[in-house]
């Protein structure tokens, strides 16, 4: 749990200092980057799989790519979802296509 909080406690902080504050100086830059590395590592190294992950896994293997995709409004996702999925699909039909979209 407290890998989820560090960035949030960091995000408060950093807006009252270089928002409300209004106080710019180098680190803001270097503050900024580590949060964007730390949440990128956080969720691009993490050890579980939520549902939704798992479902979305599930859709995606059964989705076309975007040269045979057809519009569908019977479809249980959005239209954007599906294009993106298809797009992926057209790359490569592994899901880590999809997962960094």
């Amino acid at each position: 749990m407290l890998l989820y909080i560090i960035p949030f406690v960091l995000t408060i902080l950093s807006s009252i200092k270089y928002d409300i504050n209004r106080k710019n100086d180098i680190w803001e830059k270097y503050g900024l980057l580590f949060l964007f590395v730390y949440l990128i590592l956080l969720i691009g190294l993490r050890y579980e799989v939520g549902g939704d992950t798992i479902n979305y896994m599930g859709d995606y293997d059964w989705r076309v790519p975007l040269s045979q995709y057809k519009l569908s409004f019977n479809d249980k996702f959005q239209p954007g979802y599906i294009i993106l999925c298809s797009l992926g699909k057209s790359i490569s039909p592994d899901f880590y296509v999809f997962f960094f979209f």
